[in-house]
């Protein structure tokens, strides 16, 4: 069993939306909890979602708190967005564009790797150093995979399948009930699902010139639509992860 740790950074941004029942915050619960789960020896790591509050935060602050906690394998994801917002619906303060997001990361890393590296494990950062150094390595994260939309699905308790969460709450992305159709007439029967491989094949068709195509394959699809939708001067030839791509190959190159 591996358990999944959701934590909004320091204590200074969690405790401010992540609270429970009395309205308190949770990180101290937090803490607790993974003292706990080292004693019984069960795994377990954190997702940290990047919003703009996030995004600002003194990042050697945030990864010392994390090691002070015991904290020590952690992924980032970028935030999203309540999916029924349209085209020039105001989007909120929270969000950030996915470049902000690579940027994020980017400067992350540059601090992770020469400080922190032996102290915490960050997935990404070391998915993307082992697939540039040995290049026919696949990433363990299912956006780069270049077809997560028919590989990833979501399994609710009611029996309800839909695509992986990101697409909450968007419209027809629930696809029906396993308890009443099989999974290849879902999938077959869903236009959200049709949308998606044909969103799939015209966007990345656009992409494989790009350098870093053969590692990314055009990244998350649901981070493609919502930046389209949502981010002025939106660049459809790149997925934007190239530039964190870029940052540790150039970092790998001077280092050796």
């Amino acid at each position: 069993m591996n358990v999944g740790i959701s934590l909004d950074g320091v204590p200074a941004v969690n405790d401010k939306r992540r609270v429970d029942y009395r309205g308190k915050g949770t990180s101290e619960r937090v803490a607790i909890g993974i003292k706990k789960l080292q004693h019984y020896n069960i795994l377990y790591g954190a997702l940290i979602v990047v919003d703009r509050e996030v995004y600002q935060t003194d990042m050697r602050e945030m990864l010392d708190y994390f090691i002070s906690i015991d904290l020590t394998g952690i992924e980032f994801l970028n935030i999203v967005p309540d999916n029924r917002l349209v085209a020039g619906e105001y989007i909120g303060n929270d969000f950030i564009s996915y470049a902000e997001f690579i940027k994020f990361l980017s400067d992350l890393f540059i601090i992770w790797i020469k400080d922190y590296r032996e102290k915490i494990h960050i997935t990404i950062f070391e998915d993307f150093i082992k697939a540039l150094k040995y290049p026919d390595e696949k990433l363990s994260a299912c956006y780069w995979s270049g077809n997560c939309s028919q590989e990833i699905i979501t399994l609710e308790p009611n029996g309800d399948i839909s695509p992986c969460d990101k697409y909450r709450g968007d419209a027809n992305s629930i696809y029906g009930s396993i308890l009443n159709i099989e999974l290849a007439d879902l999938l077959a029967n869903s236009s959200h699902n049709q949308q998606a491989v044909i969103e799939e094949i015209e966007a990345t068709k656009k992409m494989h010139h790009c350098k870093w195509f053969p590692i990314c394959h055009g990244g998350c699809p649901h981070d493609r639509v919502i930046n389209r939708r949502h981010t002025k001067g939106y660049n459809d030839t790149c997925c934007g992860t190239g530039k964190l791509l870029a940052t540790i190959e150039d970092y790998l190159a001077t280092t050796g």
